[in-house]
């Protein structure tokens, strides 16, 4: 015996309530994709900001070495722009210094790392080049034929610590690489930033 008209209207009223949870599942579906594609962007945007600010830092920080090349083939009509120049870099660098401590305390510490080994190579040439431009003597003159400074290993070190920093995955091994511990062991290893107005503290 088939259902009453009872049963029957009784499955035709519950069934559209069935159907309209539908449309609300795949809305609040929808929603949540929305959140994870928002929130996805949002980390590129974050990602690629922080890329521009270490890549221009980093454009900045060799600056310097190109200055040692600059000071050797200058003459001394133009030493007033060379200072100018030098004073625009060592802004810049302070500039960058300051604003990726605000990004992270660790890679402000590997920014350091690379302005203070870059100086330690560059001190040197730029002081012969500048005697060079006040003084005519021979020794002056072969002091602009000096070996141009080697950075490769700073150069190296902070691409892969900005590599870190960058990397989701990574971000720890940079963070236990310039930890207060780690810190205190490499900054006693650095030369001492004594020159220009290179952004070092004295305290950690």
């Amino acid at each position: 015996m088939g259902p009453n008209i009872r049963q029957v209207m009784v499955a035709a009223q519950a069934a559209p309530l069935t159907w309209t949870w539908v449309p609300i599942l795949a809305a609040g579906v929808a929603g949540v994709f929305a959140l994870i594609g928002i929130f996805a962007s949002l980390l590129a945007s974050r990602k690629d900001r922080r890329r521009e600010l270490y890549a221009e830092a980093y454009r900045t920080a060799l600056a310097m070495v190109e200055m040692v090349y600059r000071v050797r083939r200058a003459g001394s009509d133009n030493s007033r722009d060379l200072a100018d120049r030098f004073h625009q870099i060592h802004e810049d660098i302070n500039f960058h210094q300051g604003w990726i401590e605000t990004e992270s305390e660790h890679m402000g510490r590997a920014y350091r790392r690379l302005i203070l080994r870059i100086h330690a190579e560059t001190k040197l040439p730029i002081k012969q080049g500048w005697m060079a431009l006040r003084t005519s003597t021979p020794e002056a003159v072969q002091a602009l034929s000096g070996d141009h400074p080697d950075v490769t290993a700073a150069k190296t070190q902070f691409l892969a610590d900005v590599s870190s920093h960058l990397s989701l995955l990574k971000r720890d091994d940079l963070r236990e690489r310039y930890s207060d511990r780690e810190w205190r062991r490499i900054r006693g290893e650095l030369p001492n930033g004594d020159g220009g107005t290179f952004y070092d503290p004295v305290s950690i």
